[in-house]
């Protein structure tokens, strides 16, 4: 399936593919790990809810 994803992004233009998932989940560390890539150690993530769950701001 990562490999699907990599040549659509390619076909479409994309220059990079990024994928965030926590240190814990060690399938998903497994997985991503397995694949020639570079592991981004000190990643932070922020996000901003815009909208309420019934999506009105």
């Amino acid at each position: 399936m990562l490999k699907m994803l990599f040549e659509i992004s390619a076909r479409l233009g994309c220059y990079a593919v990024w994928i965030l998932t926590e240190r814990h989940k060690t399938a998903a560390m497994n997985l991503y790990g397995s694949i020639p890539g570079t592991r981004v150690e000190d990643t932070v993530m922020f996000t901003w809810t815009l909208l309420d769950d019934d999506g009105a701001d």
